[in-house]
């Protein structure tokens, strides 16, 4: 196979990469989307003010503050979660229910990273109990991100 980074043409297209066999290979990039969806099964109907800002802090420090990247954990260094993350992109929104009027929330947290992280989401259950008294509906589905999956494409080696 021809090297095109060693190619009078084409090597000022890799300006950043070694060049040669002792070149070091960086990690790839991954990503893991994530789509959660936290419930309290409390009525919004009959929730107080107080209990209201409870939910709405506890999501405020989730992901405002990039707390659920806490309750990831790096295979590569499991003391230091934010260790190999690259980048974290998060979004979210409260909701109530239109048929049970539950107040509940949508997240997308999206985390480009280098080795393998896995989501403790028994963790984030145990401390939502302990901040709303009960247990909630957590529900996450995973993903991975295509851009990522491209832009690895286009780097191979």
């Amino acid at each position: 196979m021809t090297d095109l980074r060693e190619d009078e043409v084409f090597a000022d297209l890799y300006p950043d990469e070694e060049k040669g066999e002792d070149k070091k290979r960086k990690k790839r990039l991954r990503s893991t989307d994530m789509y959660i969806t936290i419930n309290l099964n409390e009525s919004f109907l009959t929730m107080s003010t107080e209990r209201k800002l409870l939910f709405k802090n506890f999501a405020v420090n989730l992901f405002d503050r990039k707390g659920i990247l806490s309750f990831m954990r790096d295979e590569m260094d499991p003391g230091n979660p934010l260790a190999n993350i690259e980048k974290a992109d998060i979004t979210w929104k409260p909701e109530v229910g239109k048929k049970q009027n539950r107040l509940h929330l949508h997240a997308f947290v999206g985390i480009q990273h280098r080795g393998f992280y896995t989501f403790e989401a028994n963790q984030l259950r145990d401390e939502a109990e302990k901040v709303f008294g009960h247990a909630i509906y957590l529900n996450c589905k995973f993903g991975s991100s295509a851009h990522v999956r491209w832009m690895n494409y286009l780097n191979k080696s």
